[in-house]
């Protein structure tokens, strides 16, 4: 059994991917798998510390409204769906998973003209852009919510799942987790984190709390700002003067 595993951009879309992947492999040990991301994605670092095959295409995201711009992503789309084909010539897939992210279609859409199966999953609350339109041709699509199936075309494959979540999760010791991070019994722990990429708003409002918070000793507080924010977020404490205790811990 050969099962090709898609998804990029975000940890909300790579994570699940990973745990069907993983959870696959579990309930059948002689399943091969390759997972297919972008390049340069958050996926390139992840997917391979778990060792799981990867293979990458190059994709851009339209994201500038110039002529110059849209060539290149008309470009960059070709090349994509070029490269899915060979990666699914040669890896023979007997199905292809896909939970989102623009990375994604290239190799569904290659997979639906070629007549492998596929299936979708959207752990989100409002359907991507991309599974909304792989949705019309995928053999199954799971989601994470109730009446999510109302943002798709059709409902005729639509299955509500929940979302897929790691093993890790399962066998976490609250007081192995605290004495990794030097916590004591007594202190409370305030994390905040945007998402995988982060998100300006909720960043900036954090800055308030750590400056309520800072130097108080009963109080850790972590806040995680997404791997894109993390050098911007930095320069703004440095420009506004800002310094705090040890009490606070900033990570990408």
């Amino acid at each position: 059994m050969n099962l090709l595993v898609t998804g990029g951009g975000t940890g909300g879309h790579i994570y699940p991917a990973l745990s069907i992947a993983k959870g696959y492999k579990k309930l059948y040990s002689d399943t091969e798998i390759l997972y297919v991301g972008r390049r340069e994605g958050l996926e390139s670092e992840l997917v391979p510390k778990e060792g799981i095959d990867y293979e990458s295409i190059s994709i851009t995201y339209l994201k500038k409204k110039n002529i110059s711009y849209f060539f290149k992503y008309i470009v960059s789309i070709l090349k994509a769906v070029f490269q899915s084909y060979k990666i699914i010539k040669k890896f023979k897939p007997d199905i292809i998973v896909g939970t989102g992210g623009y990375v994604t279609w290239p190799i569904i859409f290659m997979g639906q003209i070629l007549g492998v199966k596929t299936v979708l999953h959207e752990s989100n609350a409002f359907v991507g852009r991309a599974n909304k339109f792989l949705s019309k041709k995928a053999n199954l699509v799971f989601v994470s919510y109730e009446n999510l199936e109302k943002q798709f075309p059709s409902d005729k494959n639509i299955v509500v799942s929940g979302t897929p979540v790691r093993e890790e999760f399962k066998s976490l010791s609250k007081e192995e987790s605290r004495k990794k991070l030097n916590l004591e019994a007594d202190d409370f722990l305030l994390v905040s984190f945007s998402g995988s990429g982060g998100a300006k708003k909720i960043n900036d409002a954090s800055i308030e709390l750590m400056k309520l918070l800072s130097g108080n000793e009963k109080i850790r507080y972590i806040h995680v700002t997404g791997k894109n924010y993390f050098n911007i977020f930095m320069k703004n404490l440095k420009d506004m003067e800002l310094k705090f205790e040890e009490n606070i811990e900033i990570l990408p």
